[in-house]
């Protein structure tokens, strides 16, 4: 756990590239483009939660002394059985998520790059494993720590290029575009029906269990807080996300308003120049910045790193987990500690190559915004099972 004193910094820069995957820079702005802003509000919920989570989780697991989230159900229901089952299902749906994490950029990166797709799912997964398993959780800190700054970079110069585009033509056209085209009418849809697409209270419900799920009861945060040697400095790492959190998701999903603007009266997905949504935030990011050098590949590594900060997440994650809850009380006394740390990187090598393997199989599954909203309200059983149990006797 980094020895329970990292940098509160890197900690925090890193806790807020854990759940920014390239998945969702590229999907949010699509789904600006293609259906309009109520995406955003369920990031601004998303700050509501990460409150909560200071308030209410973070005392519960700092009390417990929890470095791995599974051992809450040892305090709480003295299990080792109910721990185990909940571990499997977080090893399960993690593993999976990994492999579509490491798919979908590999899909929208491999036409502008003109790499094959399999080649970019192999650089993605093998990459992530080598600096995951030779650094541990440190290595992952503080590459995040890097990979924020690229991101930041990447989706700052691209807002900055589009807007001073000819065809584009400053944030006030960019804006009214949005109005004329419907894009920013339903925000506040207060229709109570669940069978639709979005509205006002789906995206409240949704994004309140999502985030709550992820931030407060999610192995990838647990191990972040259980860094930090106490309870205050590991609040005090959320609430100096907020800002940053909600700066980047917003300026994220604008750039779908900026893309709607510049492929105004000429829709990419209507000329047959993209056959998916999900390529139209790359499409427009290689129309902006490929004309001066460098740019275009500033953007793209602002994609690979939101890719790589997920997946190097979400190894170590696995590895703690497997090693916490399986290996730990088993292998006790009879390994030294320089034998326990080369058994969990020999974890992460399996966690990554595993991954790596299933994202091969990921393809038939269709958009990736769909698929990843899909596959994370699945999650939210198990997740909220836990949340619940916070507040039960």
């Amino acid at each position: 756990m980094g020895g329970h004193n990292m940098p509160s910094i890197p900690v925090a820069l890193s806790l807020l590239t854990t759940f920014l995957s390239g998945i969702l820079m590229l999907a949010v702005p699509a789904e600006m483009f293609q259906r309009g802003i109520q995406i955003w509000l369920n990031f601004v919920i998303g700050t509501v939660s990460s409150v909560i989570t200071c308030l209410v989780f973070l005392p519960v697991f700092h009390k417990m002394k929890c470095t791995c989230l599974h051992e809450y159900f040892i305090h709480r229901y003295n299990s080792i059985l109910i721990r185990r089952l909940f571990s499997t299902l977080f090893l399960l749906f993690t593993i999976i998520y990994m492999s579509i994490v490491i798919y979908a950029p590999a899909v929208a990166l491999s036409p502008v790059l003109r790499i094959h797709k399999w080649w970019l799912v192999l650089i993605f997964g093998l990459t992530t494993t080598l600096y995951t398993c030779i650094g541990g959780l440190k290595a992952v800190v503080w590459s995040d720590s890097l990979q924020a700054m690229l991101m930041y970079g990447g989706v700052f110069t691209l807002i900055f290029q589009g807007l001073r585009h000819p065809k584009v033509g400053g944030i006030e056209r960019v804006w009214n575009i949005a109005v004329e085209s419907g894009r920013t009418a339903e925000l506040f849809r207060m229709d109570p029906r669940i069978d639709q697409y979005n509205s006002f209270w789906i995206n409240v419900i949704s994004g309140t269990i999502t985030w709550l799920a992820s931030f407060g009861v999610n192995q990838l945060a647990i191990q972040r807080y259980a860094s930090l040697p106490s309870l205050a400095r590991a609040q005090n790492i959320i609430y100096c996300t907020l800002v940053p959190f909600i700066i980047l998701c917003s300026i994220v999903a604008f750039v779908g308003f900026i893309a709607l603007a510049y492929f105004h009266n000429c829709n990419p997905l209507e000329t047959g120049q993209i056959g998916e949504t999900d390529h139209i935030t790359i499409l427009f990011a290689r129309d902006i910045l490929q004309p001066t050098p460098g740019l275009f590949g500033l953007y793209v590594s602002c994609i690979m790193s939101a890719t790589l900060s997920t997946l190097s997440s979400g190894m170590n994650s696995m590895a703690a987990a497997i090693y916490e809850d399986f290996l730990k009380v088993k292998l006790d006394g009879k390994i030294t500690d320089n034998q326990a740390t080369l058994l969990n990187k020999a974890i992460v090598v399996f966690c990554g190559l595993t991954s790596t393997a299933l994202a091969f199989s990921a393809e038939p599954l269709g958009g990736i915004l769909r698929v990843s909203c899909a596959f994370h309200s699945s999650q939210m059983t198990r997740n909220f099972t836990t949340v619940l149990s916070v507040f039960s006797r």
